[in-house]
């Protein structure tokens, strides 16, 4: 890893609006997970 990239600075908005992307993105990817776990055959 560079040493330039080891610290990250965000002020509270910015760091709100990551959480709430990945948020988005892990409930997607539990949506996901469900739907092909109830069904099996769907693949």
């Amino acid at each position: 890893m560079l040493e330039q990239n080891q610290k990250i600075a965000l002020d509270g908005e910015e760091a709100l609006d990551a959480l709430k992307e990945i948020e988005f993105i892990l409930i997607s990817l539990h949506k996901m997970g469900s739907f092909y776990a109830e069904k099996p055959g769907a693949l």
